[in-house]
């Protein structure tokens, strides 16, 4: 349940010059997929700020294509082969950002470095009760308002339990990957991170390797260095589209206010 939805008109003198860049892949569907990951991932390369808007990277960072060459190498080097699906990334020549472009960039990216700001001005507003914590949380999303772009802010409430995935998983007696399909969960170690259940990869002991290589959260590798072979890694689906793989026992069943009411 949304507590409220504000808009707020964009301040142009305020929106650096933007530079917008494609990502070649061998299908249309690949870039979808993937070009959430190359925009977080070129940000911590090249810095400045990245997002993935309508089959294109939009940044307020100008990249030589040499960078992007050395940043490519690396990205075909990288654990995670869903990465290797980009085999280029080219500058859009002569672009000029779209008002939603611009909404998106400042809501999905500009936005970002005052995230944790927000979140403990939020925090503030959290309180527990019994066996549930409930959470402020905020969304911001771009929008065109009489043709000029403007970003909307909504707060929203989150019931979050305190027992872990696995602890509930362990309750359900038949069809578990079908009881938690689509449930919303949120990470307790490392960076914040909610998404929805798609699914359940398999036991530890086939991704362990795997996954302490792609990892770089030190809390999460210790978790996963610790593990059982036999815990259930789940794959989480995030709002931007982007899938990964979590340890059961580092989530926790989320509750929205609007499941409550459905």
């Amino acid at each position: 349940m949304s507590l409220f939805t504000e808009v707020f008109p964009i301040n142009m003198a305020n929106v650096p010059p933007l530079f917008a860049y494609t990502i070649d892949t061998t299908t249309h569907t690949q870039a979808t997929t993937v070009g959430h990951k190359v925009a977080y991932r070129l940000g911590r390369h090249v810095g400045g700020n990245w997002i993935w808007c309508e089959d294109k990277l939009i940044s307020d960072q100008e990249v030589d294509s040499q960078q992007l060459t050395t940043f490519l190498r690396e990205l075909w080097q990288h654990p995670d082969e869903s990465l290797h699906v980009a085999q280029g990334i080219k500058p859009l020549a002569n672009w000029q950002p779209s008002p939603f472009d611009i909404a998106e960039f400042v809501a999905n990216g500009l936005t970002a470095k005052h995230h944790w700001e927000v979140m403990k001005a939020l925090g503030a507003h959290n309180f527990e009760n019994g066996q549930v914590k409930i959470e402020r949380e905020y969304t911001t999303r771009g929008r065109v308002v009489d043709g000029q772009p403007a970003v909307s802010i909504s707060v929203s409430s989150s019931i979050i339990y305190r027992s872990t995935l696995k602890q509930y998983m362990q309750t359900i007696e038949e069809d578990v990957e079908e009881t938690i399909h689509g449930l919303l969960v949120a990470s307790t170690v490392g960076n914040p991170f909610k998404g929805k259940v798609v699914g359940v990869a398999g036991p530890l002991k086939e991704k362990r390797e795997w996954l302490l290589n792609i990892t770089s959260q030190q809390a999460i590798k210790k978790a996963i260095e610790t593990a059982a072979d036999n815990e259930p890694v789940i794959s989480v689906k995030t709002a931007s589209g982007g899938v990964y793989s979590y340890l059961s026992s580092i989530l926790q069943p989320v509750m929205r206010m609007e499941d409550m009411e459905a």
